[in-house]
């Protein structure tokens, strides 16, 4: 074949920076089949790696000799094993269906289906018609298998990009796309563009054609100097988990293709693993107006911003307690001070992740707890309106209303608006205030009507229309009676322990007619010691004779001074017991 063809066209060398691979244009097929094989010599397939196969090889009528028997026996890969007609024709059929499509490479398709990689050759020699696959490509001890039309298409995709890239760098590896091993786009490359002008080199994973001239060498220079600052990079990420990019050396520079090829680089020592791309700004790039751009591992990315929130999250209840007015985003990220962080943060990745995309998912996070801190005070503030004013006044209103007695009940609501008036309002403001639980639109809506309230209340009617406006602000329902009866056993409770300590008698009388009224009726009752007698009169009326007998005989008694420590004693003792009683105890 070599007198018919002469000489093999010369193979351009390697760079002398990857010595990958060697280049055989022709695939030499085994002794059995090289007999049925010839190199199309057309000016088509003038390149040196087309294989052509007369379809005829099959139809032969000579008769086979022992030895050419021994080349029909196809194996199996262990080679103990013949492999059965129909399976070597399935095998064949799906040979010819891959490679018709896309590139085979022929070793691994060997492995795949069980059959020694000699057996394939034969099978290839045996089955090829002028419907197969014709092009064979060596490379690196492996052997592909593909179609005129593949290796034409690629050849022309190549030729395009660098007549395309003129007297600049072509990337033939993008030209052609990633999916195709890079040394078979060295190979196709070697027969389809122009040895004489230009040198096929690798550049990381990258299959370029670099031109021979003053600007290529330069080129040249430039890739040298990126690979380097490429494994600059990549020390940052192995040391710190992060790397900052540098500037591009001209504002109109696309700069993508460092940061491709730190991810490829990365990807390549951690297969299935990938760099996070973040661009924002620290304290030294916002002086600037630049931007500081990151390449990150996800895992370092998440854990950073988790400390970046709880440390958030500490400063924010430390301003929401000072003035939850002030808490905003960039003032609490502004306000951030070491103490604020339970682990050391990366100090430039958190000053560059509160200024980039994802200061919005920080935000987001301080929002979440601006929001749990103002339910807690929204809770404390229901809870004041509830327990100082709202189930009080209804028990209030429940007594007044059990009150037979107009001008008793006339001078109960009187005395009960000038005790919220002077009183439970003014001591309600206070906690407010002390809590610090004013910002909120509704609840200083809510503040300003009972401000209003212990300036101009009046009548027991406007104290009711109060609450309920009161109510409607922080839009809650009025208290249930499971409620207002949990308080109504809490307020007489304390007082039954507060009667134990009491030594003024006129205090321990007043406190067990409130009780013995409480326990004998729905409501509460608040009167003076002027109203002695009429709440004695009152208790009369829906209480044990007895009692009252007993309540009119200690009156007269503490009016006189004529009271002992048993009749104290003795107080006390029947006020504790109609507390239990009504407890059920």
């Amino acid at each position: 074949m070599e007198d018919e063809l002469g000489p093999p066209p010369p193979v351009p060398p390697l760079s002398p920076r990857r010595q990958r691979f060697s280049i055989a244009s022709l695939s030499e097929m085994t002794p059995a089949s090289t007999s049925s094989m010839h190199v199309s010599s057309d000016s088509q397939h003038d390149s040196g790696i087309d294989l052509s196969f007369p379809s005829e090889s099959r139809k032969s009528s000579e008769p086979l000799t022992p030895d050419q028997l021994i080349t029909q026996l196809y194996q199996r890969a262990d080679g103990r094993s013949i492999i059965p007609q129909e399976v070597v024709d399935g095998i064949a059929f799906k040979l010819k269906e891959q490679a018709s499509r896309t590139y085979v490479e022929l070793h691994n398709f060997a492995r795949r289906e069980n059959v020694a990689y000699e057996s394939l050759q034969n099978i290839i020699g045996a089955y090829a018609g002028k419907d197969w696959p014709r092009v064979i490509i060596d490379v690196d001890h492996q052997s592909y298998l593909c179609s005129d039309a593949f290796t034409e298409g690629i050849k022309s995709r190549i030729s395009e990009a660098v007549t395309a890239a003129g007297p600049n760098m072509s990337d033939l590896t993008g030209a052609v796309g990633h999916t195709i091993p890079s040394h078979l786009v060295f190979a196709l490359a070697t027969e389809a563009v122009p040895h004489t002008q230009g040198e096929i080199q690798f550049i990381g994973d990258h299959v370029v054609y670099l031109h021979s001239c003053e600007s290529c060498r330069a080129k040249k220079q430039q890739q040298e100097a990126r690979t380097q600052q490429t494994a600059e990079l990549m020390q940052q990420v192995d040391r710190h988990g992060f790397c900052v990019l540098p500037d591009p050396a001209d504002e109109n520079e696309d700069d993508d293709s460092l940061i491709r090829a730190v991810i490829w680089d990365y990807q390549e020592c951690n297969p299935g693993r990938g760099l996070m791309h973040v661009t924002g700004q620290d304290d030294e790039t916002k002086r600037t107006g630049r931007k500081c751009r990151l390449l990150v591992e996800p895992s370092i990315l998440h854990e950073e911003l988790d400390v970046l929130k709880r440390a958030m999250a500490t400063r924010t209840e430390i301003m929401w307690r000072k003035d939850a007015s002030s808490t905003h985003y960039f003032n609490i990220i502004s306000a951030l001070e070491p103490s604020d962080f339970a682990v050391r943060p990366r100090s430039q990745l958190a000053a560059v992740l509160m200024h980039s995309d994802y200061a919005e998912d920080l935000e987001r996070a301080a929002q979440q707890h601006i929001i749990a801190l103002d339910k807690d005070q929204h809770d404390i503030f229901v809870n004041l309106v509830e327990g100082q004013l709202w189930c009080p006044l209804h028990l209030y209103a429940a007594g007044i209303i059990a009150t037979q007695d107009t001008l008793l009940r006339q001078d109960l609501e009187a005395i009960i608006v000038n005790h919220f008036q002077k009183q439970v309002i003014p001591a309600t403001l206070d906690a407010v205030h002390a809590q610090k639980l004013r910002y909120n639109p509704n609840r200083k809506e809510a503040l300003n009507i009972l401000e209003e309230a212990r300036d101009g209340l009046q009548t027991f009617t406007q104290l009711q229309d109060t609450i309920i406006q009161i109510g409607d602000c922080l839009q809650i329902d009025p208290p249930s009676e499971g409620l207002v009866l949990d308080f109504k056993h809490r307020a007489l409770q304390r007082t039954a322990e507060a009667m134990q300590y009491l030594t003024n008698a006129v205090e321990i009388l007043q406190n067990l007619l409130w009780v013995l009224l409480a326990t004998s009726g729905p409501g509460l009752f608040i009167s003076s010691v002027k109203y002695t007698s009429r709440m004695i009169h009152r208790y009369d009326a829906i209480g044990d004779p007895e009692i009252t007998g007993l309540l009119n005989l200690w009156w007269e008694k503490v009016k006189s001074g004529g009271h002992d420590r048993e009749d104290l004693r003795q107080m006390k003792e029947l006020g504790r017991e109609a507390i239990n009683m009504w407890m059920g105890n």
